[in-house]
């Protein structure tokens, strides 16, 4: 969580406003191709919400800015340990994401263009079958610039770290 406020300039609102963003969560079912020596591709679906607090300059009305985003991974990875139960790993690829629904305050908010961006993480995996596991993985990420006028945590903080969780098929 921010503790700070930035002043912000809004296209298409007759007043400028304050956005205090928080961290965003993000989920995801993947799927994985094995392709020999401990390397494979993976690409899948994530869901991500992105939330801040908005004090509009003109009052001392709050509303909340909600932000749903899907998003599909392509990335390549190297397992280094690879034992029946556990696997870990490393990552490295991108995202491409949009703006399925967004809403500030009563209002609906509208992000048009599409969000792209780069990352890397060190995973593990626990492996339920050898075809399916739960993973975790802290990473970095890096968000392009949308150009929208939509402000986000990822305008502020275009690089930052997450935390990812979620369901892998591995074939």
């Amino acid at each position: 969580m921010r503790s700070w406020w930035r002043e912000t300039p809004r296209s298409g609102y007759s007043r400028p406003f304050r956005i205090k963003p928080f961290w965003g969560i993000s989920v995801g079912v993947s799927v994985r191709k094995s392709l020999g020596k401990g390397f494979s591709v993976e690409s899948g679906l994530t869901y991500t919400l992105l939330s801040s607090d908005v004090k509009l300059a003109d009052g001392n009305q709050e509303v909340e800015q909600k932000l749903h985003y899907v998003g599909i991974p392509l990335r390549a990875n190297w397992n280094f340990l690879d034992k029946k139960l556990v696997t870990l790993y490393v990552s490295g690829g991108g995202m491409i994401e949009k703006c399925v629904y967004g809403k500030l305050g009563s209002e609906k908010e509208t992000v048009k263009p599409l969000q792209f961006s780069v990352s890397g993480a060190v995973g593990v995996q626990l492996n339920a079958t050898k075809r399916i596991g739960i993973y975790m993985e802290p990473g970095v990420a890096y968000f392009f610039d949308d150009g929208s006028s939509v402000q986000t945590i990822r305008k502020e903080n275009p690089f930052n770290f997450n935390i990812q969780a979620g369901i892998r098929f591995t074939y």
